[in-house]
């Protein structure tokens, strides 16, 4: 049964406000418990360690230092990095997340509601099945909507504070399909006027989008297939006809030209960009069409233990037959390709669930070379597959309830039904956002939902080491993470420094041996991009032996070995050797290698130039080596460089001459005094 546009109309407003305000309350309700969970990963990275968005107060100032505070995407996603500092005066700093996490919830609010006005637009234009009559189509417009908001797969979406750019560009799509819908179907009668809209819907929709992130680029793409699967152009006379086809070519066909023309044409840009990467433009291309089919599994059957942060468990495609899913996973889209296409006037549904999802994932899972698998890549395309497990749900119950003379039962049946599916949903979402509520339940809940990812194993490490202090039972994560992923630095580093020497010394495979030996580690620093795993467990080892912790004390000199390789990696920021550079001289003094930490500093000066804490540096490992005369002519050139200058490094320059020079003088007397005696 096709409902009709005048029925359709007669569905009051007020019923989508309800049903808007009532998913509002399931999602506060389910999203609860992970609303004070703490910031992870990329939060600190974009947020709590970028200074520009710590501001104090609203001023103008303040506001430009915090719009402008990310570097990331072309245009800086600036309106998301607004809100972080806006985020972080309500809270007063980052001491709580409430705020930020709330912000997030609200914006996944926001975007339910334009969810539901754009899902009563489009639905008209659907052979939707008619278990409900024509004035009931809020019920369908509800489970669509629900659907999609309480879907568990957008926990990481919501929650996870930076993933906020992806919501919030998601927010100006969604605004800007509206008003490109709407516009579209005022074609037939009011042209210019609807022309107007379409365009102030993609345009505005595009630029307010990229201010929060690049892939709001795909409204365009997301029209097109509106236009390809729904509407039909034969009332149209021949002159708007060809308005409307410029309107797609200067919006959707130029611009994925110029796109292809700069990664495939311009020298050197794409390969180049895979340089990094441990798969190349193929294997990613090869990947991914395993991967959509792995979303579309998690679409249908939400299993929360199949969900998570990471999953590099998912092995890299080399080639058509290495996996053979591979071949089947590409044979299969394209079968479904051309089945959308055949469908097109008989199911319009069909055709606008496959086109839609596969044009949002037209940009981050395909050619460029980002990670392989991350799940808030599904928040919009996921519309079109919940579309159709929408039609599939109430088509099952049509077909059950087709011969059911009772009314009532035809029409709350399918509501009730339907109640209990998504409050399970909802449930399934409540169960994940527990997970949130703290890093150690979120870290774990991953390490034992996902024991073939080597990350996950990592993580699940890092919380039974460092949180419960457990260093028997983190060891076995470490050591799994690192025989799951032997490239990686950062895993084989921490189960050298945590796995029991007699467990490593006893491994027989010689492959995962050698792994496991210092040279292996030292030629992957040394020829292998450095990931920010590694960065941030070559600086903690560090601390860790300064701090004099016993685990890593038996291991001084081999981290010495791996921070000097870091020194040489040309893939480490000048600033990071710099850091490390630091951190070799405190621990080579610490544990008296005095000759080596001149070394270290002297390497430092030639590196990175003379500067006075070099000077104080080279100084200090002088005078601990005996040689008070170097020491004082290093400290009179640090004297002659602040003279004049800064009072309050003279007085520091001045304060270690002075011991310099009180260690000589009894050097020299102790020497007299011998002589004397002999």
């Amino acid at each position: 049964m096709i409902p009709d546009t005048d029925n359709f109309e007669c569905t009051h407003s007020s019923l989508r406000y309800l049903v808007w305000a009532i998913l509002a309350l399931f999602l506060i309700v389910t999203y609860w418990p992970s609303l004070q969970g703490p910031f992870i990963f990329d939060d600190i990275q974009n947020i709590v360690g970028n200074p520009a968005v710590a501001i104090t107060d609203l001023s103008f100032g303040s506001l430009k230092q915090a719009l402008l505070s990310n570097d990331s995407g072309l245009f800086k996603r600036v309106l998301p990095a607004l809100s972080f500092g806006i985020n972080h005066y309500m809270a007063a700093g980052f001491s709580t997340t409430l705020p930020f996490k709330l912000t997030n919830l609200l914006i996944h609010i926001i975007n339910s509601g334009l969810l539901i006005y754009l899902v009563s637009l489009i639905l008209p234009l659907l052979k939707f099945p008619g278990a409900l009559s024509n004035k009931q189509l809020i019920v369908p417009i509800a489970l669509i909507t629900f659907l999609w908001a309480l879907h568990p797969l957008q926990v990481s979406t919501v929650i996870y504070i930076v993933q906020r750019m992806t919501s919030m560009a998601a927010t100006f799509v969604l605004l800007g399909l509206c008003l490109f819908v709407y516009g579209r179907k005022l074609l037939t009668q009011r042209f210019s006027r609807g022309y107007i809209f379409m365009l102030i819907g993609v345009l505005g929709g595009t630029i307010l989008g990229l201010l929060c992130k690049e892939n709001a680029a795909l409204i365009s793409c997301y029209a097109t297939v509106i236009e390809f699967s729904l509407f039909s152009r034969k009332y149209l006379v021949s002159k708007k006809k060809r308005l409307l086809y410029a309107f797609y070519i200067v919006l959707v066909l130029l611009p994925a030209c110029l796109v292809l023309f700069y990664f495939f044409i311009a020298p050197g840009n794409l390969s180049a960009s895979f340089a990094g990467r441990p798969f190349t433009l193929m294997e990613r291309v090869w990947t991914e069409a395993r991967v959509l089919w792995f979303y579309l599994a998690l679409l249908f059957i939400p299993d929360i233990s199949n969900m998570g942060l990471f999953h590099d468990d998912i092995s890299v495609s080399h080639d058509w037959l290495q996996p053979l899913s591979t071949l089947v996973s590409v044979l299969a889209w394209a079968l479904v390709l051309i089945l959308a296409v055949c469908l097109r006037r008989r199911l319009p549904i069909f055709t606008f669930a496959v086109f839609w999802y596969l044009a949002g994932h037209s940009m981050e899972s395909s050619i460029l070379p980002l990670e392989l698998v991350y799940e808030h890549r599904n928040y919009l395309p996921s519309i079109g597959i919940i579309l159709g497990i929408a039609y599939l749900w109430l088509w099952v119950f049509e077909y059950l309830f087709k011969q059911c003379n009772n009314l009532w039962l035809r029409q709350y049946g399918v509501i009730a039904v339907s109640g209990i599916l998504i409050i399970s949903l909802a449930c399934a979402t409540w169960l994940r956002a527990n997970y949130w509520e703290s890093e150690s339940s979120l870290f774990t809940s991953i390490g034992l939902n996902h024991p073939e990812s080597a990350i996950s194993q990592y993580l699940y490490g890092e919380i039974l080491f460092v949180k419960e202090q457990k260093p028997l039972q983190a060891y076995p994560h470490y050591f799994k993470a690192a025989q799951l992923n032997p490239k990686e630095v950062a895993f084989l580093v921490m189960a050298v420094l945590t796995t029991p020497p007699e467990i490593i010394s006893h491994i027989s495979d010689p492959k995962l041996k050698r792994s496991f030996s210092n040279a292996h580690i030292i030629d992957l620093i040394l020829h292998k991009p450095l990931s920010p795993w590694s960065l941030t467990i070559f600086d903690a080892a560090a601390k860790c032996i300064l701090a004099r912790q016993q685990y890593c004390l038996a291991h001084i000199r081999p981290l010495i070995s791996w921070l000097q390789a870091v020194l040489k990696s040309r893939y480490v920021t000048p600033e990071s050797k710099r850091q490390y550079m630091q951190q070799i001289y405190h621990i080579q003094m610490l544990n008296g290698m005095y000759k080596g930490a001149l070394e270290t500093i002297r390497k430092g000066i030639i590196d990175h130039g003379r500067a006075l804490q070099y000077y104080l540096m080279q100084a200090d490992t002088l005078q601990a080596l005996g040689q008070y005369q170097e020491a004082q002519a290093i400290l009179k050139q640090a004297e002659l460089g602040v003279r004049g200058r800064r009072q309050d490094l003279l007085r520091k320059v001045q304060q270690m001459q002075s011991i310099v020079t009180q260690k000589y003088r009894i050097q020299q007397q102790r020497l007299t005094d011998k002589t004397l005696a002999e």
